[in-house]
């Protein structure tokens, strides 16, 4: 019987060892999208939407330059962990938090499966001016707002 309880007493003790090594592993979050977060600021005069990550991504370019009730911006990815190469090609998105007053409404993630490469597409209420900047992370965009006209 004595013996029995030893063994018992190394299982459980073998097992609190175990769970509690692997327990970071559990933490560990699934990068399975693209888009991590929309934050919507105002900044001065206008508003800043920051468009976060999951992985580092390259601005390319954008359409139209400065004004439009839609906003396209052609994105590159730079690198992406083995997790988020399917995400790359799929399609997601985001309503903006806090985004009452900036006129933006969605912000749209696409894989580019036709060819064209992954963008984002803004759409807004009405006609905005706009200008757009990578991140200094290279894990963001920085897209300044205000009303066109």
């Amino acid at each position: 019987m004595t013996r029995l309880l030893r063994f018992v007493r190394f299982d459980l003790a073998l097992c609190g060892v175990l769970l509690i090594a692997l327990a970071p592993l559990g933490a560990q979050p699934v990068r399975d999208r693209m888009l991590d977060d929309v934050v919507v600021q105002q900044a001065g005069d206008h508003v800043r939407v920051k468009i976060s990550f999951t992985c580092y991504m390259q601005y390319i370019s954008h359409f139209p330059r400065q004004e439009g009730a839609e906003l396209r911006i052609d994105l590159s990815p730079a690198r992406c962990l083995s997790v988020n190469q399917d995400a790359v090609a799929r399609r997601e998105s985001i309503r903006p938090r806090h985004a009452k007053g900036s006129g933006l409404v969605e912000v749209g993630y696409e894989g580019g499966l036709d060819g064209t490469g992954p963008h984002l597409l803004l759409l807004f209420e009405h006609d905005m001016r706009f200008r757009v900047s990578q991140g200094p992370d290279y894990r963001s965009l920085v897209v300044d707002v205000r009303p066109a006209g």
